[in-house]
């Protein structure tokens, strides 16, 4: 009785740890308009990642959806320069719109540093609210400045952590091991 108890709890703690993330690319089209730093041939590209995929018709009221709580990594670059969760004092904010599909079909993104007085000193930022998107990417908030009227693309790819042979290996092991200790137990009984 115990064997199959065992069994069973083994069943379903098993899949448990087979949880995918979401990462969500974007592609930007080249800058059309530039001033300071950045060239014709900047453009902003990056992705964001979730721990599950974003679900289909996502808006707020027809508006977009906040989900800046939800994103757990995210790396953009517009060129010149390249903003991540893990860029010291970079604070982000991401807000979305899905289709019919759970494609992303319109968003705002923004990553960006403030110095002691509140004052945005590096940002990079991406909008795309169709049926015309533009993009804007800053490096300093004054002077520097690449702006696109094309929205670019999205992408996406789920991956699913799934557990290495050898602790699959290590854990059927030791429950061979526990199952042959009750089955023991219960012979001498």
């Amino acid at each position: 009785m115990r064997l199959r108890t065992l069994a069973l709890l083994a069943a379903f703690l098993l899949p448990l740890p087979m949880m995918a993330d979401t990462t969500y690319y974007y592609t930007g089209t080249d800058f059309g308009v530039v001033t300071g730093s950045y060239t014709t041939s900047d453009s902003i590209n990056g992705w964001f990642s979730v721990a599950s995929p974003l679900p289909a018709n996502l808006n707020n009221a027809g508006g977009l959806d906040d989900i800046t709580s939800e994103v757990t990594a995210f790396s953009f670059s517009d060129g010149v320069q390249t903003l991540t969760n893990s860029t010291p004092g970079v604070q982000s904010q991401f807000a979305v719109v899905t289709d019919n599909n759970a494609d992303i079909y319109a968003w705002l993104f923004g990553a960006f540093i403030k110095d002691a007085g509140g004052n945005t000193i590096d940002e990079i930022a991406s909008t795309g609210l169709p049926p015309s998107a533009e993009e804007y990417a800053f490096i300093n908030y004054a002077n520097d400045e690449g702006i696109t009227f094309t929205s670019g693309t999205w992408s996406s790819s789920s991956s699913s952590v799934t557990p290495e042979p050898s602790s699959l290996i290590l854990l059927l092991t030791g429950m061979s091991g526990i199952a042959g200790v009750v089955r023991r137990k219960l012979s001498r009984a």
